[in-house]
């Protein structure tokens, strides 16, 4: 037995070691013909402990449309820096995965700088030794002159909670933060929440030349630093004091997000897919539809031209005839009395189902626990098929009820009912993606739309009973929601329900902010600046955009980009910045420049395309 244990052990090291040299060699053939990417470095003895975070941060790259490799550090070490800085402009230190690293790993990061590369760290990456042992000073504050963790207070003072403060309004929307998402202080804020509390480190500027984005507020009022640039040798660094990837695998992706595309768009200068239809920044206008209560509502929003065939939106109904227990007459009864107003809103956006039937029953007993899966089912399809009775197509949007959405149980029972998207009070502020939860991702073929909130609150009713907002703030809020798409070229989603814009009190009468605010999205629609589209159009986009294979090459003073998608590739659209690159010029693509990058978009339907960009 022991004989065939040690031969066993030499089968499963020898394993390891073609292994290790298959991805070396396969990472160094990438290298060696400039294969574009970014690294996401791990240490594989702590993969098993935290993994979701490596999976969080490949998942919003691909969804970001930016090429992307998770590494092992230890293959890294092999790989030449300078080839490697060519190839791989920019390595990111995810949170837990690189918590232990080796200190051989300095003088290669030291090199890989200095030859142009850009590397980020994440909250607790570089704080022990291989071993484990707490290190009194990390060696990657050599790089980002920040203190990642400052041990002067000992234990487990090391690390406490606090609030994200940006330095100014410049520096947020550098960090590409909706303003909907801050306090008056540019505190980074949550949907029902109020001021949002993370996990961070007490950190210490150590660097003149290092520029602070933002603060972590401690409890004990004591600032630390936690967005932090710093050039060095030819690249450049950012260290982030919090824990990103495991926020993102754990319902809050704006954060990694919005720092991902900021610093790997704009600092760093890595080319990208977009995820909108032609590169365009849109809304999602989302009506929720609960009971016969909005009939009214609805029919004055038809008639004063809030809902418009120009600007589709997307509306979902609760279409049962009882609103809180069988019997009451309360709901909307989409197959009975209320079938003449869904077939007229049928044609003004796209229908969706909004829960299961009973809208509060359905909210209460799911919250409660006391429904499973069967009840839920059936609930949701009796009101999907309701829905697809009147308005004849498939219904394939879908919204909670209260925003009650158990993830675990409510999103593979939509994917088995044919859904596509859905709206959620996760990720909230943050673009439409594939959520994640508890550590994993929740489903690869249903998107996920979060809801944009102003600070705490999200709908006109909310806006109007928990804070009394005047009509000015909310109009400020809509027109900073058009402007943050547009520059960013991002989608974002609205929601309220009808009755909503009829709850006014002196200067709280949204009505008409809403509707000159419709007035403005349209005129921006009309010059291409934003378009509206249902939830179902923007998910079926990403989907085929995530589909897509795409591989960016430099070689001999070019960018040469390789696309295949056997469903085609019209409207899809690529961004690349403009001060290394001259826009492509032919037939079928239309480039234009703005903000420092080309974005070009495919009109052709071809299946696969080569693109070649020249050098300035």
């Amino acid at each position: 037995m022991p004989r065939l244990g040690l031969i066993l052990a030499l089968i499963g090291c020898i394993a390891v070691a073609v292994y290790g040299v298959g991805v070396l060699r396969h990472v160094g053939r990438e290298a060696e013909r400039g294969d574009l990417r970014v690294l996401v470095g791990y240490n594989p003895s702590l993969m098993d402990e935290s993994g979701d975070v490596v999976a969080a941060w490949r998942s919003v790259l691909q969804e970001e449309g930016v090429a992307a490799e998770a590494l092992d550090l230890y293959t890294l070490l092999d790989l030449d820096p300078a080839a490697t800085a060519a190839a791989c402009p920019a390595l990111i230190l995810p949170d837990g995965v690189c918590r232990r690293l080796n200190s051989s790993l300095e003088p290669w990061l030291d090199a890989y700088l200095r030859a142009g590369g850009s590397l980020m760290v994440v909250y607790d990456a570089g704080i022990k030794s291989l071993k484990g042992a707490y290190l009194p000073r990390s060696y990657l504050s050599r790089f980002t002159g920040v203190q990642h963790v400052d041990y002067t207070d000992g234990g487990q003072d090391s690390y406490t909670t606090g609030a994200l403060r940006f330095v100014d309004a410049a520096a947020a929307a550098t960090c590409q933060i909706p303003p909907g998402k801050l306090d008056p202080d540019l505190v980074l804020t949550g949907y029902q929440y109020g001021r949002l509390r993370y996990p961070v480190a007490r950190t210490r500027l150590e660097a003149g030349d290092a520029r602070v984005l933002a603060v972590a507020v401690a409890d004990d009022g004591r600032e630390h630093p936690a967005i932090v640039a710093r050039a060095y040798g030819a690249g450049r660094c950012l260290h982030v004091n919090l824990p990103l990837g495991h926020l993102k695998s754990h319902a809050d992706d704006l954060p990694l997000r919005a720092l991902a595309r900021w610093w790997l768009l704009e600092e760093v200068g890595l080319p990208c897919l977009l995820s909108a239809p032609r590169g365009v920044g849109g809304l999602v206008l989302n009506w929720h539809v609960d009971g016969n209560g909005d009939w009214p509502y609805l029919d004055d929003m038809v008639a004063r031209g809030l809902f418009r065939r120009d600007l589709p939106a997307s509306i979902h109904v609760c279409a049962g005839p009882d609103l809180n227990a069988p019997g009451d007459g309360d709901g909307f009864d989409a197959c009975g009395q209320g079938r003449r107003q869904l077939e007229a809103l049928a044609g003004l956006g796209e229908i969706g189902s909004h829960g299961g039937w009973t809208h509060n029953l359905f909210s209460a007993e799911l919250l409660a626990g006391r429904w499973g899966a069967t009840e839920a089912r059936e609930a949701v399809r009796r009101n999907r098929d309701c829905l697809r009775e009147v308005v004849g197509r498939p219904v394939v949007e879908y919204s909670a009820p209260d925003g009650v959405h158990p993830p675990h149980l409510m999103t593979p029972l939509l994917e088995a009912l044919g859904f596509t998207c859905y709206y959620t009070t996760s990720d909230v502020g943050s673009a439409p993606n594939r959520s994640f939860s508890d550590g994993r991702r929740l489903s690869d073929l249903l998107i996920a739309f979060p809801v944009m909130p102003l600070r705490d609150v999200a709908s006109f009713g909310e806006m109007d009973t928990k804070h009394r907002l005047d009509s000015g703030e909310v109009a400020a809020w809509l027109d900073g929601m058009l402007d943050y798409c547009e520059r960013n070229r991002t989608v974002r989603l609205m929601y309220s329900h009808p009755y909503n814009l009829y709850l006014y009190h002196g200067d709280q009468d949204y009505l008409p902010a809403y509707a000159a605010w419709l007035d403005e999205l349209a005129a921006r629609c009309r010059d291409g600046r934003l378009q509206v589209r249902p939830m179902r159009e923007f998910a079926d986009f990403q989907l085929r955009m995530l589909a897509t294979e795409a591989t960016w090459r430099v070689a001999d003073g070019e960018l040469r980009l390789h696309l295949r998608n056997p469903r085609g590739l019209r409207d899809l659209a690529f961004s690349v910045p403009a001060g290394r690159w001259r826009a492509p010029s032919a037939p079928y693509l239309r480039a234009a420049t703005g903000g420092g990058r080309h974005v070009v978009v495919i009109e052709d339907d071809a299946r696969e395309m080569d693109v070649v960009l020249r050098a300035r």
